[in-house]
């Protein structure tokens, strides 16, 4: 299963605490990176996991207003350490943290931020390393489907499989072609015309799951699964 922010939180050799943002646990997390400036994001992908000490800071207000702009560019959550600037996260950075539903994790002065990170680096490099194993098994079975079904239907079939959820293969305008299982029509069109709308591709985590829409040649390929899925994971989407 992808990494989120739930895991490294249950791991006792952390010691980590959730001082605010509890609702955003599952987000997953890409990377997670160290930082002290004041707004790191022109260097951070979405879903990162960033640690900070608030060493060279004018102040909380500052922390705080670095959490809300990881909060509004899709962050995975913020790790204060405590014990070193502060004694404990403090409540402007909480506060951020309620109402985005961001997660504040306290870093306590025994974790050291490169154990922290290393330990992640790990996890991820793993989960992306079985996520490509997975693809690479699945692309036989996308090529014997089609063979039997034709390449749209016999794609969408497959996908629906891998995934445990549906697949929706779509014209240029939004016409669905071909979706698995047919009782996903209604989720599948909506997502098609989203993608007529903007022309570009798209990669949403909800409470439903991962969306990822694709544009494919004229038209595009849609899937809905029930988990994040990595990168290498998703590649099976340039396959039909």
């Amino acid at each position: 299963m992808p990494l989120t922010v739930r895991e490294p939180v249950a791991r006792r050799e952390f010691e980590l605490t959730v001082a605010a943002g509890a609702s955003g646990l599952d987000r997953p997390i890409s990377w997670v990176r160290a930082s002290e400036v004041c707004d790191p994001m022109p260097w951070l992908e979405a879903g990162s996991l960033v640690l900070t000490t608030g060493i060279g800071r004018p102040g909380p207000e500052s922390v705080a207003a670095t959490a809300r702009r990881l909060a509004e560019t899709g962050a995975a959550g913020i790790g204060i350490a405590v014990d070193l600037v502060y004694d404990d996260v403090p409540p402007e950075v909480v506060r951020v943290g309620e109402e985005t539903g961001l997660p504040v994790l306290v870093v306590p002065y025994t974790t050291p931020f490169v154990a922290l990170a290393q330990a992640l680096a790990s996890r991820i490099a793993s989960e992306e390393r079985s996520a490509l194993h997975r693809a690479l098994h699945l692309y036989p079975r996308l090529t014997a489907a089609a063979l039997e079904l034709g390449a749209v239907r016999g794609t969408t079939r497959e996908l629906a499989r891998e995934y445990g959820g549906w697949a929706a293969v779509v014209a240029p305008a939004g016409e669905v072609l071909a979706v698995a299982p047919e009782t996903a029509v209604v989720d599948a069109a909506r997502g098609a015309s989203a993608t007529a709308v903007s022309g570009q591709s798209l990669s949403v985590v909800d409470s439903m799951g991962h969306l990822v829409g694709h544009m494919l040649g004229a038209g595009g390929i849609w899937t809905r699964s029930r988990r994040p899925r990595p990168d290498a994971e998703r590649a099976v989407r340039f396959m039909p």
